[in-house]
């Protein structure tokens, strides 16, 4: 006779099956099964396997020594080898470590928590909202934490808890912790009409009937701008540009030396573009640029990373910070520097795309002088 189940060493918890092998040529009558010198239960009937149920619950936390007791039919009986196993009845102590309970969370960050148990904590699984899983860490030697890409749920308050579960199987869940999702808002704006996307020649003339832009060397011949109007930009006043870029797809191949510098025109809501020479660069540009170095375009008809310019939040929220911008309002981009980079353009296959990510600002002030009125007389002392 020999106990095959649970194994040496094991853990276990609640009321698990103890099972034995048992055999004899005239054959076994029953086995009886003990936890040390308590009797478990006595099986008589081995057709199915030599088992017994026990409640472990009523045998006390700690380590356990089980033996099984072969009878056959001559009444000669055999004791089974000890298997020792630990009973572990008290579930995981578990607790979210962070974020903080009243944390404000945005993009993707990790969830952590802290999670301990006598016999080792088997897993730790993070749920949002109670129901909905976020992943599972199995392996807690460099702490138990899963990311959580908060771009998957909607603004506002969520709950976080943690589920451990320990090696014999109790489980726990953590007090739930409450964070406030705040991701930033999304405006996608593509160039809208062949004027909004216009190149400025070396001589000033202004076209914008191409189907590709060239930055800025078209042939032999470096132009002196290329201009792009974006229109109806449906973002606050003083709103705090978190991401912000142009999307071009490649027109041509070139892996010519490039570098670009962007700019917008510093005006509250920038006028169409027209055909008259300098229409770009006679622009008032804002005090904010950025460097531009795009790596060689070898694929046509890339549109990636490699062709979106750089991050534009400091030229934007210049834009946005004016008194008078208001949502709705019109932005043009104006670039320039040496190198050739060829694009798509509105009347090609794809039209340059402004993609904005934001978060609502506080706006400026408003003020207005009421008195004295403009063009009025005044003499002694007043009130302004």
């Amino acid at each position: 006779v020999s106990i095959t189940s649970p194994a040496e060493g094991g853990t276990v918890s609640g009321t698990v099956q103890v099972q034995a092998n048992a055999s004899d040529d005239k054959g076994v009558t029953q086995v009886r099964f003990l936890d040390g010198a308590t009797p478990i239960g006595t099986d008589t009937d081995g057709s199915n396997g030599w088992s017994v149920s026990w409640n472990t619950t009523s045998a006390g936390e700690g380590n356990h020594s089980l033996t099984a007791i072969a009878t056959d039919t001559a009444n000669q009986t055999t004791t089974s080898a000890a298997v020792n196993v630990t009973v572990d009845n008290t579930p995981p102590t578990v607790a979210i470590s962070s974020p903080a309970s009243g944390a404000t969370v945005t993009g993707t960050i990790t969830v952590q928590a802290n999670a301990s148990d006598a016999s080792g904590v088997s897993s730790v699984t993070f749920l949002l909202d109670g129901s909905t899983a976020i992943g599972t860490d199995t392996d807690g030697s460099n702490g138990w934490s899963v990311s959580w890409n908060t771009t998957s749920v909607a603004n506002g308050s969520h709950e976080l808890t943690a589920g451990a579960v320990d090696r014999a199987g109790n489980a726990a869940t953590s007090v739930p912790v409450q964070v406030t999702v705040d991701k930033p808002l999304v405006v996608d704006v593509a160039v809208a009409t062949s004027l909004d996307d216009v190149e400025e020649r070396a001589d000033g003339s202004v076209d914008g009937t191409s189907s590709d832009l060239e930055l800025l060397l078209d042939g032999s011949s470096l132009q002196r701008a290329v201009g792009l109007r974006f229109t109806g930009i449906d973002i606050p006043q003083g709103a705090n540009v978190v991401n912000a870029y142009v999307q071009f797809q490649v027109d041509e191949t070139s892996s010519d030396a490039t570098n670009l510098v962007v700019r917008g025109q510093a005006a509250d809501d920038a006028a169409p573009f027209a055909t008259t020479s300098f229409n770009v660069t006679n622009r008032t540009p804002t005090t904010a640029s950025v460097p531009w170095t795009p790596p060689a375009w070898t694929q046509v008809d890339a549109r990636g990373p490699g062709q979106r310019t750089s991050q534009l939040e400091p030229v934007l929220e210049e834009i946005f910070a004016r008194p008078g911008w208001a949502p709705g309002n019109d932005v043009v981009v104006m670039i320039t520097g040496s190198g050739r980079r060829i694009a798509e353009a509105f009347d090609g296959t794809f039209a340059p795309a402004l993609h904005i990510e934001f978060e609502a600002g506080d706006p400026a002030p408003s003020v207005s002088i009421t008195s004295p009125a403009e063009g009025g007389t005044v003499s002694g002392t007043v009130q302004v």
